[in-house]
């Protein structure tokens, strides 16, 4: 695969390096209709708002960093459902997840992913595909889980984000579910439900999550999954210091705020527990303890 380095510089003057990879379509300096772009180490934060100085049409696209498909663009932003889905070694699982996104039943998607750093041939794999795929964007060090997500959200435009781990495979229910949930309901920040908890190693399955919304339930444990359903605009960061139970974080943060959510009781998608998943290499007790100290939960 060829591959390109350029400078992209902004209005103000401001540079970056970057390596790009011919996408679907065109060849490695084309915007449209797709590429991908490397971000060095150390990105510039700027880096989102760089345009390139070679291109050839001189078309603009918003967040330089990411496949622009035309064949793939949403047709309607209203109801767009953006997903985002960071992902880190696991080429093994995201062919499956991308394919359950694409069988949705519910058809107003965006499929954003985000590579934190794989070294397993993700990012060949995604640029074969991306005729699928909206948008990609790939860097080099894994910086976590959480700074994937903040970034793909700042690529999305969907009035509704989805944060989908790259070992998860939905139900083609299940964002159709969901969506109408919230419409259902507009006071609701969030749709949530249950799902297959499957252990890789000897294949042993549980249901686990849901019930209906309760405060105090949620500050004692958590029991809505990451696989949620958010409106736009009650989206807050996630926290770059936590490795685990960033879903648990998340919606204490919005439940601080007034936020709630919604049960949909159905088992809408199948999650996988990997040998060399978050679970096995990250502490739980250091997770809830940071988590606990700063949502003042006493224990």
């Amino acid at each position: 695969m060829e591959i390109a380095d350029e400078v992209w510089r902004n209005t103000s003057g401001v540079t970056q390096r970057v390596t790009l990879i011919p996408g679907y379509g065109g060849e490695a300096r084309d915007i449209f209709p797709g590429k991908c772009i490397i971000l060095p180490k150390n990105p510039n934060p700027k880096a989102f708002k760089l345009q390139s100085e070679f291109m050839r049409d001189r078309k603009k696209t918003a967040v330089p960093g990411a496949i622009m498909n035309p064949m793939t663009k949403p047709s309607n932003q209203k109801d767009l459902v953006s997903i985002i889905i960071p992902t880190f070694n696991c080429i093994d699982y995201l062919p499956k997840c991308i394919e359950s996104i694409l069988g949705q039943e519910y058809k107003n998607l965006e499929i954003i992913i985000v590579d934190d750093g794989s070294t397993d041939g993700t990012r060949d794999w995604v640029a074969s595909q991306v005729k699928y795929i909206n948008k990609f964007l790939t860097y080099s060090g894994n910086r976590g889980s959480n700074h994937a997500r903040n970034l793909g959200y700042k690529l999305s435009r969907g009035e509704f984000v989805l944060f989908c781990d790259a070992d998860l495979v939905m139900n083609k229910s299940m964002i159709g579910a969901m969506k109408l949930a919230l419409n259902t309901d507009k006071r609701v920040s969030f749709a949530y439900c249950k799902f297959n908890w499957i252990n890789t190693e000897n294949n042993f399955t549980k249901v686990v999550g849901g019930g209906d919304w309760n405060i105090n339930k949620l500050y004692q444990h958590n029991y809505i999954s990451m696989m949620s359903l958010l409106r736009r605009s009650d989206f807050v960061p996630f926290d770059l210091k936590l490795k685990r139970y960033q879903d648990y974080d998340l919606w204490l943060t919005l439940a601080r705020s007034g936020k709630r959510g919604t049960f949909v009781n159905a088992i809408l998608f199948n999650a996988y527990m990997r040998p060399d998943g978050i679970t096995k290499t990250e502490s739980e007790n250091e997770a809830l303890t940071y988590i606990h100290k700063k949502h003042n939960i006493v224990r």
